[in-house]
């Protein structure tokens, strides 16, 4: 009686696993290949120009945001672009693993810890699969196949996750950059620097979630839970002069 037994038991759990719903309802596959279709599509809708300073600059990003990306769990493609609008001041997570970065908030950091914050914040709603499930919500919405997933319009990607989803990446992208050598106080900074220009545009306060204090006052909390007070050296930034 054993072996039956022992057989249904092992059974039951396969069969509860197959029918258990994944994490990511979206394959890599699928996810790669739309990030790679959606990038171009992102450049037209935002009207951005290559040059060789900006080739440079990406350069720099990329080398950054795989030091950080290298403790994700996910294992993507991992690309980082330079969007050198000064009025763009953040960062958006494009399926796949594509990130881009506005040169409005290159423009308000002085540290290599501020950077790898903000890359790993981006990089985070890709790995907790936040990106991923914005594919599938988007295909229930306009009625797509897989094979229709490139009809997703780009500006989708640039909108909030909203409140909860947003802290989760806050507090896993200092977990990723702390892992990478980089001060936590990067976060403090560069959301201190935020409220700044914030409280100057209230428009702005609308577009992100949460409030900036809330932000500030969960960043200091993560740092004293984790015990990361002493990790207060930060590096320059090292942008290229050319």
């Amino acid at each position: 009686m054993r072996k039956p037994l022992l057989f249904a038991i092992l059974f039951t759990a396969l069969y509860a696993s197959a029918q258990a719903p994944s994490k990511f309802p979206i394959s890599d596959a699928d996810e790669i290949k739309l990030g790679e279709a959606q990038v171009p599509k992102f450049e037209e809708l935002q009207g951005m120009k290559s040059s060789p300073q900006v080739e440079s600059i990406e350069a720099y990003l990329q080398k950054v945001g795989e030091k950080v990306a290298t403790h994700s769990t996910r294992k993507m493609p991992w690309k980082f672009h330079l969007d050198p609008d000064p009025r763009f001041k953040s960062a958006v997570a494009l399926p796949g693993g594509q990130v881009i970065v506005g040169g409005g908030i290159l423009a308000l950091m002085d540290r290599e810890d501020e950077l790898a914050i903000v890359l790993g914040h981006e990089i985070a709603h890709i790995d907790l699969g936040q990106v991923n499930q914005r594919i599938a919500e988007q295909m229930d919405k306009h009625h797509l196949t897989r094979e229709q997933l490139d009809q997703i319009p780009a500006y989708e990607w640039g909108t909030n996750y909203g409140r909860e989803k947003e802290t989760a990446c806050d507090n896993e992208g200092m977990h990723l950059a702390v892992a990478a050598g980089y001060s936590p106080l990067g976060a403090v900074r560069m959301l201190d620097v935020y409220r700044y220009f914030f409280s100057q545009d209230d428009e702005m306060k609308t577009k992100y979630l949460p409030a900036i204090e809330d932000r500030i006052k969960s960043a200091q909390q993560l740092i004293a839970k984790e015990g990361w007070q002493n990790l207060t050296k930060q590096s320059p930034l090292n942008f290229p002069d050319n």
